[in-house]
């Protein structure tokens, strides 16, 4: 039994070790990275290939896209359940064609993209602004290894438990997030000046929000694709608009419900209503299923 078992054992052992998930990646895909500078997870980053751009391109104005490749439970397993109230975890999202190849919907080589943060969550950032082909070169340079030419690229890394598209990899191996933001003193990604990079600290009820851009060589301006914004729940949301993360945006309450009444056929009656909301909300009165015309 024993020379049975023990072959039946080590091939199990094996299969189960081969059937771990790895990470794929493609240019032209978005990477997200969270590094801390301190504390709990201070040399680990959790980067994910939340998908390619064509995805974010693709989301019809007024809509909304859940990145659901971003596990929440990754970021309280790497950073702490505290990870929302961390002043020193930040997180951005990057991507490039590559220098050399065009991107999936035509996009010229040594185009990036980047997120800014919004200073004030509902306000769009200043965009940031293209640069030559030369210096957009140099940038993409810097963001290649992110997808798979370095130890510490995420392309090919074993995937978490919670996501196929996430790894934890060592914050200081070259080709880590940490390692390829930090390339350059005071920009990130050797081009982007101050940082794409935004905190993790947010109240519940609000976004850590950061536009994504598209730069692409040469251009007169970068093109505004939409914004990310993280909640203290762990939730990665695109929008198709800036305004969309303000705080109580689409939180809209009546704080004064009209009340019934009951009066004489032919007399009048006055009914009061107040709602609060980010942006402030509109109202229509109706009458049996009717609105009114001068209803507000």
């Amino acid at each position: 039994m024993k020379k049975i078992f023990i072959p039946a054992f080590l091939a199990l052992t094996a299969l189960a070790a081969s059937a771990q998930a790895q990470v794929t990646t493609s240019y032209g895909d978005l990477i997200l990275g969270f590094r801390a500078s301190s504390g709990t997870g201070q040399n680990v980053n959790l980067e994910v290939d939340v998908g390619s751009i064509t995805t974010f391109k693709a989301v019809a104005a007024g809509k909304t896209l859940v990145v659901s490749h971003l596990a929440a439970a990754d970021i309280a397993s790497v950073y702490g359940a505290n990870w929302a109230t961390r002043t020193d975890l930040v997180w951005g999202v990057v991507g490039t064609t590559s220098r050399t190849a065009t991107g999936p919907d035509g996009e010229p080589a040594s185009t990036l993209w980047a997120t800014n943060p919004e200073a004030i969550a509902g306000i769009q950032s200043t965009p940031f602004k293209p640069g030559s082909v030369g210096a957009q070169s140099v940038s993409a340079g810097v963001m290649e290894p992110l997808y798979g030419s370095e130890a510490g690229s995420l392309g090919g890394k074993a995937a978490t438990a919670n996501s196929a598209y996430a790894a934890t990899i060592n914050a200081t191996t070259p080709g880590s997030y940490s390692v390829q933001d930090t390339y350059q003193a005071s920009e990130s990604f050797a081009y982007f000046n101050p940082t794409v990079d935004n905190s993790a600290n947010v109240s519940a009820g609000a976004y850590s929000a950061s536009d994504l851009y598209e730069l692409r060589p040469g251009a007169s301006a970068a093109t505004y694709i939409g914004t990310f914004g993280l909640n203290s729940s762990g939730v990665l949301t695109f929008f198709t608009t800036a305004s969309a993360v303000a705080p109580g945006a689409g939180n809209e309450t009546f704080t004064t419900q009209p009340a019934g009444a009951t009066i004489v056929s032919g007399t009048t009656v006055v009914f009061n209503a107040a709602a609060t909301g980010s942006p402030a909300p509109s109202y229509k009165w109706y009458l049996n299923g009717v609105a009114l015309s001068d209803g507000g």
